[in-house]
């Protein structure tokens, strides 16, 4: 079975730990680029990120967005979404059909 981590802070990451994701808890959101480091390193296959985490990480997160793994998924926190994951999604669309859709 592939291997799924998720970073973020604790109060929204920690319920995915019921399900078998590994996580990895960030406690000042400067720990979040260590943090993904470190889950790079351990060969996941997805790895899920808060929208915090994706904006402190993003030029790591863009570095190995070329290859095949690991995916990279933001989330949004416990406190609602931002719009990253939803921003992210469309310069993805974008790229891959070459106009905006929707």
């Amino acid at each position: 079975m592939s291997k799924i981590a998720i970073i973020g802070d604790k109060d929204t990451i920690w319920p995915f730990k019921a399900v078998g994701f590994s996580v990895y808890a960030i406690k000042d959101i400067k720990d979040a680029n260590e943090s993904f480091k470190q889950v790079l390193s351990k060969e996941y296959a997805i790895i899920f990120v808060t929208e915090d985490v994706f904006k402190q990480c993003e030029q790591q997160i863009q570095e190995i967005h070329a290859l095949p793994l690991p995916a990279v998924v933001t989330l949004p926190n416990n406190q609602g979404s931002q719009g990253t994951g939803r921003k992210r999604l469309q310069q993805i669309l974008r790229k891959a059909v070459g106009s905006e859709i929707g």
